[in-house]
């Protein structure tokens, strides 16, 4: 019940605004993706804490309101999120640059100081080098064309003005 009075609230305001949506948007404001408050307010907190970048915290609060409704999809989806991005390290740049790599993921490290700008180092060592395959050059050497030769048929230029 909350809501579906919290949708009507949304939907007035927007009104007022003289917005108009599209059949997509209003649907997807309408969608409700659980019914418990308790498992929307933990949800909440749980952006609240990824937000801040506190990943451990935020899959704790993700699990939680999973755990309260277990249709909860979004929820379920953000816990996982979370967690892979605290057990890289937790840093989000961090876990998609080393989620690309061919190598294994490492493990947490200490997230402040020089220790974390050694790891984004490697990280982006490892991804310059990732990309890199020497072989033969694969350009085609310039062949002589029509215009080639017109410009060799060219008159002399004329001599520079006198002073």
């Amino acid at each position: 019940y909350f809501f579906q009075i919290e949708k009507e609230l949304v939907f007035n305001y927007i009104d007022q605004l003289g917005i108009e949506l599209t059949q997509q948007e209003r649907k997807d404001i309408e969608f409700i993706p659980t019914q418990n408050l308790e498992s929307f307010m933990l949800y909440c907190k749980g952006l609240q804490m990824e937000d801040a970048g506190q990943y451990i915290k935020a899959t704790s609060f993700f699990q939680k309101a999973a755990e309260l409704d277990p249709s909860f999809k979004t929820a379920g989806d953000k816990a996982e999120t979370a967690s892979n991005v605290s057990q890289s390290g937790g840093d989000k740049e961090r876990f998609l640059a080393v989620a690309q790599l061919d190598e294994p993921m490492p493990g947490p490290t200490d997230t402040g100081g020089e220790t974390m700008i050694d790891d984004r180092l490697q990280v982006i060592e490892g991804g310059v080098r990732s990309g890199f395959i020497p072989g033969a050059d694969n350009r085609k050497p310039a062949e002589e064309t029509a215009t080639a030769i017109e410009i060799s048929n060219l008159p002399e230029p004329p001599p520079p003005p006198s002073p």
